[in-house]
């Protein structure tokens, strides 16, 4: 490959939503404004960044299966802020579009963000390794391609958050090249959960799985990083 790809992403606009109402949080632990202020912010991504709107449910968190018939898990015990954003598609030939979601989560205490994250973990766990899909026509009468979307689930730690990752990606028939790809870390430190989703796709010459696997670790780090611990 000449020129490595280099893959947008979504990070988001700033909302907080409180899903219950959790319990007042423990002394030494984050404060949901405290890790809000420090998730990545679309104006420090790069040039032709802008917020959008969230473009899934504030209230679960993204879908971990694939297929994408099987939603997230809900959210329930924790106040949350999601900050969204997005680049404008690049021109032929240039980086294929990229989605970046960071969640901050913030628990009661150490003990219901374990707990949370845990059961992520469990759902994460259950989805099936592989996946054929047939997407209904479009509005227009145009008939997406089939694809077959496989997960890999495994354990991750970056900067004091420790967790684990879903990561799945998506073949399509060689007579219409394409790829996609999707990784969705589900951390904890403390009382808090850090959840970050990262999605690129491409159609035409695929890369190679490590264009994504760089990208994705690139962004995971430096969300982590912002993050920080309480």
């Amino acid at each position: 490959m000449s020129t490595p790809l280099r893959y947008w992403l979504l990070s988001l606009p700033l909302l907080a939503t409180a899903c219950a109402a959790p319990a007042p949080v423990a002394a030494g632990g984050f404060g949901l404004a405290q890790l809000q202020a420090r998730l990545i912010a679309p104006a420090r991504l790069g040039d032709g960044w802008s917020a959008i709107a969230l473009p899934v449910d504030g209230k679960r968190l993204p879908a971990l299966c694939a297929g994408g018939d099987v939603p997230g898990p809900p959210i329930s015990g924790a106040e949350v802020a999601v900050v969204a954003a997005s680049k404008d598609f690049a021109p032929p030939g240039g980086a294929p579009p990229q989605f970046l979601t960071q969640y901050a989560l913030v628990f009661a205490d150490d003990e219901a963000a374990v707990r949370f994250r845990d059961g992520a973990r469990a759902a994460a766990d259950a989805c099936r390794p592989s996946v054929s899909v047939v997407a209904p026509a479009t509005d227009t009468g145009e008939q997406p391609a089939p694809y077959t979307e496989t997960v890999e689930v495994t354990d991750a730690a970056h900067h004091g958050w420790t967790g684990f990752v879903v990561r799945r990606h998506q073949t399509y028939p060689a007579a219409q090249p394409a790829a996609g790809d999707t990784a969705v870390a589900v951390l904890s430190s403390s009382n808090a959960v850090l959840v970050v989703r990262y999605t690129a796709s491409v159609r035409g010459e695929v890369p190679a799985a490590d264009v994504f696997t760089q990208a994705w670790t690139q962004r995971l780090a430096q969300v982590t990083a912002a993050a920080g611990t309480a």
